[in-house]
């Protein structure tokens, strides 16, 4: 995260590594990184679910094809507020944002990446620059 934004996010939220996602009983993603709502207690007494999450993040190496056409409608019939997939392959990041129905409204892409706000608490930004590099 960027400079001051770190402490904007503070108490705010959380950051997880290949966490189970609960999307239901049946299932239970691993998205590689999770910004999360900060709860008392933290996670250890249940996995996340879409309610909890503030943005979710794939890297992809070879499967960014089944994470956009999959992953991302599971992830937006599920009302995740916005999800980004880095694709290494195609050396680009994609963001996710607005979910309805089982489509994101707001889809964009940049092979450029810089700071990067995340929507879903105001006053947070992650540095991207570099990242393709």
């Amino acid at each position: 995260m960027v400079g001051s934004a770190n402490e904007a996010a503070r108490g705010r939220a959380v950051v997880t590594c290949q966490t189970p996602l609960r999307l239901g009983s049946h299932s239970e993603p691993e998205p590689d990184l999770m910004l999360v709502q900060a709860r008392h207690g933290g996670y250890a007494q249940r996995h996340p679910t879409a309610e909890d999450v503030l943005l979710l993040i794939k890297v992809a190496g070879t499967s960014p094809d089944y994470d956009r056409l999959v992953k991302m409608p599971l992830y937006a019939r599920h009302g995740l507020r916005e999800a980004w997939i880095i694709d290494i392959e195609h050396r680009q990041v994609r963001f996710f944002r607005k979910p309805r129905a089982e489509a994101y409204t707001d889809i964009t892409a940049t092979e450029t990446p810089g700071v990067a706000a995340v929507e879903a608490l105001p006053g947070v930004a992650i540095d991207l620059g570099g990242l393709l590099a």
